[in-house]
């Protein structure tokens, strides 16, 4: 389905640059994707044999995230597409997250319904998609900064699954709030509570000085983020 929805981009009524930065969101969603499905930790997992159960489950998150994505066709609005393009746009960017889907499906055995929560509301209340995006955002010409960059995007996939599935087993029936994290925290392992409160401590530090993002500010904060998933995984 990406050929036809360039194809429908380059069709579309509105300017070169609105154009430009739709495919070039694609493109990027696409190579990020590849590069997933292609780590050590997808090639071992991933079977062609289920591919009709991936877009099964694929097809189901589309259902369950309906209601997170209402707004989501504004910023394409704004752009000049037309609403049904605006939509399909918005909804490709679900693809993003297949990866982690499939992993939190298959692996480690959560229904579905329960991972849209995961990653449309516990994900940014830890903060992972932000890190994600500032981390996407650094660009250099640099091989040794490149590389970092391929090794910190690995790391923040493994981290977010943990994470996620860590968030699923502290309560099962409720949705992730701000509030209610905060609460389920103070009944962790005192270790956990430790290594949280750090790891919040240094983001929003990097949050407050936009300025300061970089790969070795980005670096300090995901390393903060795996020890959190090293006291989770001990405790």
């Amino acid at each position: 389905q990406i050929n036809p929805l360039r194809q429908a981009i380059l069709k579309s009524q509105v300017s070169s640059d609105a154009k430009y930065q739709a495919l070039l969101e694609i493109n990027s969603s696409l190579e990020k994707i590849t590069r997933i499905f292609l780590s050590d930790q997808f090639c071992s997992f991933i079977k062609t044999q289920h591919l009709q159960d991936y877009k099964t489950l694929f097809k189901n998150l589309q259902k369950e995230a309906s209601y997170y994505f209402c707004v989501a066709p504004t910023a394409y609005r704004d752009l000049g597409f037309d609403a049904k393009l605006a939509n399909l746009l918005s909804q490709y960017h679900l693809s993003l997250h297949l990866p982690d889907v499939l992993f939190l499906s298959f692996k480690q055995k959560i229904p579905i319904a329960f991972i849209s929560d995961l990653i449309f509301e516990a994900a940014p209340v830890l903060g992972l998609d932000w890190l994600e995006e500032q981390l996407d955002m650094q660009q250099s010409t640099v091989f040794w900064d490149h590389m970092q960059k391929q090794k910190l995007a690995k790391q923040m996939t493994s981290l977010k699954i943990t994470l996620l599935s860590w968030v699923y087993n502290l309560d099962k029936k409720q949705p992730l709030t701000q509030v209610s994290f905060d609460q389920r925290l103070q009944l962790c392992h005192s270790s956990i509570i430790k290594k949280a409160n750090h790891y919040f401590n240094h983001l929003s530090k990097l949050k407050q000085k936009p300025e300061d993002i970089n790969l070795t500010s980005l670096n300090v904060c995901i390393q903060q983020l795996d020890e959190l998933c090293y006291a989770i995984k001990h405790h």
